[in-house]
Formats: C-alpha cells, structure tokens, sequence
C-alpha cells in the first residue's frame, strides 16, 4: 500500500516543536546548572514527551547544538553595525560561552562546536571596543587581549560552579575590575614587548 507524503501541516507541526525544544534549551541555559538540562526537563518546558526529542533532533546533544546556533544567530544579530548602546557585550555573550564551554567538557566534538567566523570577529572587535582597547594597539595585542577576554569567561564557566567558595561573586567582581586597569595600562606595558605591527 502506497504512503502519502506527509501533509503541508505535519512538517510545519514538526518544525513548531524544533523551535519549542530549542527555546526551552535556551531558557534552562539561563535558568539552572548545565547538568539538570536533561530530556526529561527540556520536553518537560513544552509539556511533550522527551521522545519529542529524539524524533526532531536524534539525540539530546543535536538539540542542544541546534540551541547553541539559536544563541549565536540572536548574538550575530544584536552585533549589528549600530548596537544598542547599552548593550553590554560580555554580560550577553557569557551564557553562549558557558553553554559552550559545557558542551565541549561534556564530550561534544569540536566540529560541531565551532563558531562560525562572523560570530567570532564581530565578538572580538566589539569586546575590544567595549574594554576600551586604544584602535592603534597593534594587531598582536588586539589578539592577546581577546584571548585573555575569552579566557577569563571560559574559566568561569568551567570553574566557577565547581568552586564556589573561591570564585565568589565578589571575586569575579574584582577579577573584572583589575581586568580593566590591566586594560587601561597595555599603551604603557606593550612597547616593551616588541608587539608593534612591523615586529610581528
């Protein structure tokens, strides 16, 4: 007996609930610690069965992917060439990070994790505009202090939950503050490093 395809209805049902999955990872991201995101809770967002997910995404770790590019899609699109001037690119950024710094210790292949281009230059020249980094620093140190930026939120995310009596608020607090004096001292510090453009 010959199948029909499947109606115009059943795909668009089936791409609403891929949507569902996805807002309901980013909502948890924000929402709890990384290891209660399971099947049972994400499909428990929507009021759905966890085999939801297996059928739309194959495993719990494709959604969770598929969930990571929602975020870079909404970031890409707040880095426009006028963003809001109140937008506080490290603050936003660092759940995408965190997220993603999770998925690569919880065993996610690089491949599949690894940010497109456009993410990664828009993050670094905003992130450097917003830490103040003089525009004539040269490329070397634009690409030192983006480093360390990125670090510093990565080193968060990995061990800030797991050490909560030593990364306390107040010294990620004044981590980020000394952060920006380091910052606000690079046009003195560099020239003796030979970072000029000509030297790299």
């Amino acid at each position: 007996m010959r199948t029909s395809p499947p109606s115009r209805r059943a795909r668009a049902t089936s791409e609403t609930t891929k949507t569902l999955l996805v807002e309901a990872v980013i909502g948890l991201v924000v929402a709890i610690p990384f290891p209660e995101i399971t099947a049972r809770r994400i499909a428990s967002e929507i009021d759905m069965d966890p085999n939801v997910i297996f059928r739309n995404y194959g495993s719990v770790e494709n959604l969770m992917v598929a969930a990571l590019r929602e975020m870079e899609n909404r970031l890409l699109a707040l880095l426009g060439p006028e963003p809001d001037p109140g937008f506080t690119l490290v603050e936003y950024a660092q759940p995408w990070v965190e997220f993603s710094s999770w998925l690569y210790l919880s065993g996610t292949s690089v491949e599949k994790l690894r940010a497109r281009p456009a993410i990664l230059q828009k993050l670094r020249d905003l992130t450097l505009q917003r830490l103040g980094l003089a525009p004539s620093a040269s490329e070397r140190t634009k690409a030192a202090v983006f480093a360390l930026a990125t670090s510093f939120l990565e080193a968060q995310a990995i061990l800030a939950h797991q050490q909560p009596d030593v990364f306390t608020p107040e010294a990620r607090a004044d981590s980020a503050a000394l952060f920006q004096v380091f910052i606000a001292q690079l046009e003195r510090l560099t020239p003796g490093l030979g970072w000029d453009d000509e030297g790299r």
